[in-house]
């Protein structure tokens, strides 16, 4: 990593492990064979999977959902661009991606 000071590594790291294990509650879910046509949360068409109690805890924290999204997966931060953190953030959203409806998705601010 590069020099950051102990509060932006200390949030890359929760991050990257939050990361990690949606990730691999993801492929555990899989696992289970789920039709790939059914676009309803994991917690719906698997009550006893961990992925879907997961995601409902995840989005019950809507202040750290709504920082995640909007503050540290901006596109364009000028000179206060955090790569790594930005990378984290986005790596954690694509894992949280299944969790997410899509009207929340394409809401207008």
């Amino acid at each position: 990593m590069s020099e950051c000071d102990s509060n932006d590594c200390v949030f890359i790291i929760v991050i990257c492990r939050l990361a990690e294990i949606f990730e691999f509650e993801t492929i555990e879910y899989l696992k289970l064979d789920p039709d790939p046509f059914d676009e309803r949360h994991p917690s719906k068409t698997h009550p006893d999977c961990a992925l879907g109690h997961s995601l409902k805890v995840l989005f019950k924290k809507e202040t750290f959902v709504n920082k995640l999204s909007l503050e540290y997966m901006r596109e364009i931060w000028g000179e206060e661009l955090d790569l790594e953190v930005n990378t984290a953030a986005c790596r954690l959203f694509v894992s949280i991606l299944s969790g997410v409806e899509s009207s929340t998705l394409f809401q207008v601010c």
